[in-house]
This record gives structure tokens, C-alpha cells and sequence, in this order.
């Protein structure tokens, strides 16, 4: 028998990248390499996406950071 799960997770985290990664110059590098970001909050938000995804303190385009987990909830539902 198959089923399709829907599985939601949401989780809470502090991330720290380090502050010569969020100079003007090292957005427009992150711009070039991998996809356009107009401000440091959008770095944040690939940051955070990317430790979510892999869990791990090295993000591509962006180097090491370091982070810290809340919270995380997981959901699921049968949807087929």
C-alpha cells in the first residue's frame, strides 16, 4: 500500500553569520555566484532556509555560521 504524506516542519532558529559576510561587497559577490539579494535580511532567509533543508554550519554562498535551534514542530497529513 502507498500513501502521500504531507509533512510540514517548522522550526526556530538564531543564526549568526559573521559580519564580514554582510558588507555591501559580500552581497553583491552572493548576487553573482548564486541569485540576487537586495539586502542582508534576504541572506538571513537563504541562511535559514538551507539549515533547515541540510542542518549543517556550512551554507553555500555564504560560508560558516553558526546557529542555534528553539523550537521545531512537525505535522503531517494523508493527502492521497
Amino acid at each position: 500500500m502507498k500513501k502521500t504524506v504531507r509533512v510540514t516542519i517548522t522550526k526556530e532558529i538564531e543564526i549568526d553569520i559573521p559580519d564580514e559576510m554582510l558588507s555591501d561587497e559580500a552581497l553583491e559577490e552572493f548576487s553573482f555566484y548564486m541569485y540576487h539579494v537586495d539586502s542582508v535580511e534576504e541572506l538571513f532567509e537563504h541562511a535559514g532556509q538551507y539549515i533547515a533543508r541540510v542542518d549543517r554550519d556550512y551554507v553555500e554562498g555564504i560560508g560558516q555560521v553558526s546557529y542555534t535551534e528553539f523550537f521545531e514542530d512537525v505535522e503531517t497529513e494523508i493527502v492521497a
